[in-house]
């Protein structure tokens, strides 16, 4: 009988010296997402920041066509209630439905392949446990 509680005593502090083990891995784990969380919002800000420039770039280039045609002298106010005509006109409308559906269609594209990319790794995941699962019962 004694032979027993010693193998529970030994089992209890194998069990927790694989808690304090877990628990530091845990710590580890959150550390480690805490810094890529912080790297992900450092990134997530110089897009919109590039995405601020690139839209500015588009509104001087616009602003330059719009001079080039009217010359300087043209007020924002012209310039608005131009675009607003322009907009307004049937076949620059239907060039823009177009042009919406082309891209729409470019992204729906992109995302399959992204969306069939994922599946494949997550396979090649998958499948990669199988193996290490298989190993660890050998």
């Amino acid at each position: 009988m004694p032979r027993k509680d010693l193998n529970k005593e030994e089992t209890l502090e194998a069990l927790l010296e694989r808690q304090e083990r877990l628990t530091a891995s845990y710590d580890e784990v959150k550390k480690e997402l805490a810094t890529r969380k912080k790297t992900l919002d450092t990134l997530q800000k110089k897009i919109e920041a590039e995405k601020e420039k690139q839209y500015l770039h588009n509104m001087k280039k616009l602003g330059q066509i719009v001079i080039s045609h009217f010359g300087e002298t043209f007020s924002q106010n012209d310039c608005k209630d131009m675009l607003e005509y322009i907009f307004a006109i049937r076949e620059v409308q239907e060039l823009i439905r177009t042009k919406k559906e082309k891209q729409a269609a470019v992204v729906e594209i992109e995302n399959i392949s992204d969306d069939s990319a994922a599946e494949k790794t997550q396979e090649e995941n998958i499948g990669g446990m199988h193996i290490e699962e298989q190993t660890d019962i050998i």
